[in-house]
């Protein structure tokens, strides 16, 4: 399936990517999370509510003063609005290389799921525990907010084997 977007008001074409933005999203629910679970905790987020409604309805983006009042992850994707959209029922962020060549649509985490979402890819698919390096390439092709680097070295940091979470912080702390 071919893909077009906007970039600079300027409609452009997408190499054949369907596949792979498909397969892309399909690993980040590899994980054992369900689609509809994650989409109901992006619209019930505080900092991604708002964002989620309007990249849905197709609005302008607001203007600052409306945002400026906002946690600065809000502010962070609000800059970021020309690369949002929502994709079956997601919201995404478009990456594209530099030289263009390759188009990656990332699933916009919210806060209460950012930590449990690093410790499953921290764990690999096949059971083994990846490095930073390795959790943040990971992290990165599947899965995008504002301080995602930040909150990964912090959730491995704090990581302890066999336990669940870190050093007794609960998930919902992180974000």
């Amino acid at each position: 399936m071919l893909l077009s977007y906007t970039r600079c008001g300027q409609v452009i074409e997408a190499r054949q990517i369907g596949v792979l933005v498909e397969n892309q999203m399909n690993e980040v629910f590899d994980l054992q999370w369900n689609r509809e679970a994650v989409i109901e905790k992006q619209k019930s987020d505080p900092e991604l509510a708002r964002i989620y409604t309007g990249v849905e309805q197709g609005l302008p983006q607001p203007p600052w003063e409306e945002v400026a009042v906002s946690k600065e992850s809000s502010k962070a994707l609000w800059w970021q609005w020309a690369r949002l959209a929502v994709r079956e029922g997601l919201l995404c962020r478009r990456w594209e290389s530099p030289d263009g060549t390759e188009v990656t649509w990332q699933v916009v985490i919210p806060g209460v799921l950012r930590h449990t979402f690093v410790m499953q890819v921290h764990g690999g698919m096949t059971g083994g525990h990846l490095g930073l390096a390795k959790t943040l390439e990971q992290v990165s092709r599947r899965a995008y907010w504002p301080t995602w680097r930040t909150d990964t070295a912090k959730s491995l940091k704090s990581w302890v084997p066999g336990h669940s979470n870190p050093k007794g912080i609960h998930p919902t702390k992180w974000g």
